[in-house]
């Protein structure tokens, strides 16, 4: 439902929640990317970083954050509530259980996973950078686990070409909250977010219009034959690097009846643009709106999920597969969209 930056901005830097009476995660739950190593350079930053949040150097941490993560902290003194907040709450760190560091399209993350005295399951410091360098989320929070997924062995009874034309990179995707943080959700478990990425760049010039972002305006395809069951397309653009936080998470939308208790939802799309209606039939390869950067994102994006109800905020996802495509250049029948990765229709 949001954007690379969206959901860490609009949770951390808040209050944090008390869920700490929950079992631990399973170990086969936890994502296992490449583990990171001495000498990578986000490693040692988020480990400085964490350590000055931990002794309370906080004007440093201020000094680097963006101008959305400063707005959405509204003030230093809400870093020193974040440090209080966390110091009573989860007491001092005991055991660093994981690192990981990845970077996308300029943008990189750090997240410190660690046991702490007051603490009866895990907890997660996360630090994401943006493009500048700039501090663009942190926190200190009980350990995020992914969502029930019964159909987790159960692709649904469709096929599925991708919503769009050309090559685009996968922002958020995968069955794990490293991957994918939808995943925390039981209705979007297998959600994906798409951008259009080019020279390691989601914009061209400066990045302030969204007239400027390779992905906006895009066409949004129909993946498969369904009917129009819901649309919303008066909803306003946001403006980019600007959280609007009153505006609804999922922006504009439409969402399909594919058949087989599966229905497919497309959200952010560009204010004005869907060209279907409720109860119109689609086919394959039909143009439903355009790629959009409308609810509360940072910039325009594609956030495609199926569920097993018509409504948003309920049911259960389904896997996300897509047949036909080529992923990192290579053609596959048929594969699941994982962050960083690159997918484009099969010729």
């Amino acid at each position: 439902m949001t954007n690379p930056r969206r959901l860490v901005l609009a949770v951390l830097l808040a209050p944090l929640p008390l869920a700490l009476a929950a079992p631990p995660p399973k170990e086969s739950l936890r994502p296992t990317p490449p583990a990171a190593t001495a000498t990578d350079a986000t490693l040692a930053e988020g480990r400085r970083l964490t350590q000055a949040l931990y002794r309370g150097e906080l004007a440093e941490i201020w000094k680097r954050l963006s101008p959305a993560a400063r707005s959405l902290a509204e003030g230093p003194s809400r870093l020193e509530l974040l440090r209080t907040t966390w110091k009573n709450t989860f007491g001092k760190e005991t055991k660093v259980l994981d690192e990981k560091t990845d970077a996308l399209a300029g943008s990189r993350r750090y997240l410190r996973i660690a046991t702490f005295d007051k603490a009866k399951t895990p907890v997660a410091i996360p630090w994401n950078f943006d493009r500048n360098g700039e501090i663009s989320a942190l926190g200190v929070r009980p350990e995020a686990k992914e969502a029930p997924a019964p159909h987790a062995d159960e692709p649904p009874k469709v096929t599925l070409r991708l919503p769009f034309d050309g090559e685009w990179t996968v922002w958020w995707g995968g069955r794990t909250v490293w991957t994918n943080f939808h995943a925390v959700n039981a209705n979007q478990r297998f959600a994906a977010d798409f951008f259009i990425v080019k020279d390691g760049r989601t914009f061209a010039g400066s990045g302030t219009k969204n007239e400027e972002f390779f992905a906006f305006g895009k066409n949004v395809l129909a993946p498969t034959s369904g009917t129009v069951v819901a649309v919303e397309g008066g909803r306003p653009d946001g403006v980019p690097g600007q959280l609007d936080r009153e505006a609804k998470p999922e922006g504009n939308f439409v969402v399909l009846d594919l058949g087989s208790n599966v229905w497919a939802f497309f959200l952010h799309l560009k204010s004005g643009s869907p060209v279907v209606k409720p109860g119109q039939k689609v086919n394959a390869g039909d143009v439903l709106a355009q790629v959009g950067a409308s609810g509360r994102g940072l910039e325009p994006s594609l956030h495609v999920h199926l569920q097993d109800a018509p409504e948003t905020e309920k049911g259960s996802g389904w896997p996300l597969v897509f047949s036909n495509v080529l992923r990192n250049g290579t053609s596959v029948p048929s594969a699941e969209p994982v962050r960083g990765e690159r997918f484009a229709p099969r010729p």
